[in-house]
């Protein structure tokens, strides 16, 4: 008895590793088709892959619909496939998810939520975004530039001019007191690991997106 439950756990242990091999695969032959523009192809390979949960071909289904790669441009299907991946707690998707609410005004508290989960992690286009929406600030979001200069800091850690230039900017808007405030975070930010970010994540995860446009939020970008 003992040895038929060892052979079938064995048996069922080795058709999961061959299906995660395979998808492993899968994956990364559709983001080649991507990277290549092959985007019907590529769209083929990552639609079932998606639909059983992988992060990473949310990720790029989202980016496909709101591009129009290979799709019609859809909105509301690139929210459904970023929020999907976002949930899991992939950086990415938690960027273009909260850029998809808070730039075009949609729901700015939402935004700045996401843009937070992606920050935390790292994600320097999510942390400059935040940054450059503190220091704004608006009705939904008061200005804070002592979080400003947070974010802008870390996003320009490495050196980067687009971002030193944004950090540069904002400073000249802030005090002297306020700098140094954003500064001293900064130096003791850690990044948060992203397996302790999806249960902060999902308790938003799926709000209706019905909800009515916030103040309209200037372009953040330059």
């Amino acid at each position: 008895m003992g040895s038929w439950v060892r052979r079938t756990s064995l048996f069922s242990f080795t058709i999961l590793l061959c299906t995660s091999f395979s998808t492993g695969a899968d994956l990364a032959s559709a983001k080649s088709l991507y990277e290549h523009k092959d985007y019907a192809a590529a769209f083929k390979q990552l639609a079932p892959l998606a639909e059983h949960g992988s992060a990473d071909a949310q990720l790029i289904l989202g980016k496909m619909y709101m591009g129009g790669q290979g799709v019609l441009k859809d909105l509301d299907q690139a929210i459904k496939w970023f929020k999907a991946s976002a949930t899991q707690g992939n950086a990415e998707a938690q960027f273009f998810l909260g850029s998809v609410y808070l730039l075009p005004h949609k729901d700015i508290a939402e935004g700045v939520k996401w843009l937070r989960l992606s920050a935390d992690q790292g994600n320097q286009d999510a942390q400059w975004l935040l940054g450059k929406a503190y220091l704004q600030g608006d009705e939904e979001l008061p200005r804070d530039p002592v979080q400003a200069e947070m974010w802008l800091r870390l996003a320009a850690r490495d050196n980067l001019e687009f971002y030193e230039n944004t950090l540069r900017a904002a400073e000249g808007q802030m005090s002297a007191d306020e700098v140094a405030k954003g500064k001293a975070l900064a130096a003791v930010w850690k990044p948060k690991e992203r397996s302790s970010l999806l249960q902060e994540g999902s308790g938003f995860a799926f709000r209706c997106l019905e909800s009515p446009p916030g103040t309209l939020l200037p372009n953040l970008r330059p």
